[in-house]
């Protein structure tokens, strides 16, 4: 099996063994349950937290290195520009896919993640970032229609499509 990116034709380097790498870990242990991650005496933020350590001291051209990297050594299906997927590869699914977009969110918006950063304070930080502000002037409008009866908003509604359509 082999992967072809844009000038290199390259093999999986777990294409003839059984070990299994840090990143397949970490997305096995992202799979679990939380029955199951309890008896390993762990949580969904500590899984968070390694996957956060894994990244750590990264830009995005590293992160996006190591990303291709970590594809073509676990045979992972990765959108990446540039970088071609072996046809065997398997995406990233369910947790591990949330918390790989997160981190990947915050390393392009806010930058590199420093050690002692926890998983929490990324995903609060990129929901902030990806969060939409509504103006003042909007929030009074939302709260007059919202006091609005059904006629009222009705009659609103009619009178504002005739005026458009004038």
């Amino acid at each position: 099996m082999t992967v072809k990116t844009k000038n290199t034709t390259t093999k999986p380097s777990n294409a003839d063994s059984k070990k299994v790498s840090e990143l397949k870990q970490l997305i096995n242990l992202s799979l679990k349950t939380d029955s199951e991650l309890k008896k390993i005496n762990l949580k969904k933020d500590d899984v968070g937290n390694k996957f956060v350590d894994y990244y750590a001291d990264l830009d995005a051209k590293q992160f996006s290195a190591k990303q291709q990297k970590d594809a073509i050594a676990n045979d992972i299906f990765l959108r990446l520009k540039g970088f071609k997927n072996s046809k065997t590869a398997k995406p990233i699914t369910g947790s591990a896919k949330t918390i790989t977009s997160v981190i990947k969110s915050y390393i392009i918006k806010v930058g590199v993640i420093t050690k002692g950063t926890t998983y929490t304070a990324i995903r609060k930080e990129v929901n902030k970032l990806n969060a939409k502000t509504i103006s003042e002037e909007r929030k009074k409008m939302l709260k007059f229609i919202d006091a609005l009866t059904d006629e009222q908003l009705k009659a609103l509604i009619t009178s504002a499509k005739k005026s458009a359509k004038k």
